[in-house]
């Protein structure tokens, strides 16, 4: 980011750290990279306002890659977000009736700092393990979709299809105007949030639920 600032003589004094990823999940199929999962973490004594900036951001990228999974019938991810030792786990999904990305918490993780909290760490690790199974099965099926896809692509150059091979599941699209990409904080609209609440989801739904995110 700072190379490009020099380089195109960007005159951008907002601060480059917020802007990076620090941990990003892919999987790899037929020479092409799909990513999976985003996560990040934050010194223990940042700021607060950096803490929600940075949790934005992680939201907000974890929601754009749902935009392009859900081409392969992936609607759903795990993703972490630590500050210092501490961090909770969360999914995020896309609720094709409600046109929402919902973000909801999962469970509290950390790394033990005293031999007291050895015991507690055992949920951690089961979550981690559930993290990687998720997004093993995320991998796989986003694989399966990859071949598949390019097994039509080899024949539409002499077999017709209904559907054309390279335009993704129509009803699994999601419209890029929900997602805000720019993370700097003096974005012209501040984003917006609607609470769980106010979508009128089942009870099953609310069991876990802190927010749904959708920015205009």
């Amino acid at each position: 980011m700072d190379l490009n600032k020099a380089v195109l003589g960007i005159v951008d004094h907002s601060a480059t750290y917020p802007r990076k990823i620090d941990l990003l999940f892919t999987c790899d199929d037929s020479n092409e990279t799909v990513e999976l999962a985003s996560c990040e973490w934050k010194r223990d004594k940042v700021a607060m306002d950096m803490k929600l900036a940075q949790q934005t951001k992680n939201i907000r990228t974890n929601a754009a890659i749902l935009m392009t999974t859900i081409r392969h019938d992936v609607d759903m991810t795990l993703s972490m977000d630590w500050i210092g030792n501490s961090g909770y786990l969360y999914s995020m999904e896309w609720l094709t009736d409600k046109h929402v990305f919902l973000a909801r918490t999962l469970t509290n993780i950390f790394v033990p700092t005293h031999h007291s909290d050895i015991k507690g760490f055992r949920k951690t690790l089961q979550s981690l393990f559930n993290m990687k199974s998720t997004l093993v099965g995320n991998a796989n099926k986003i694989k399966a979709s990859l071949r598949h896809t390019n097994h039509r692509k080899r024949l539409a150059s002499f077999i017709e299809f209904e559907t054309p091979p390279s335009s993704p599941t129509q009803s699994h699209s999601a419209p890029a105007s929900f997602i805000l990409f720019s993370p700097r904080n003096n974005r012209q609209e501040p984003n917006k949030f609607c609470y769980q609440r106010d979508l009128h989801l089942p009870s099953s739904k609310l069991t876990f639920g802190i927010l749904e995110w959708q920015a205009y």
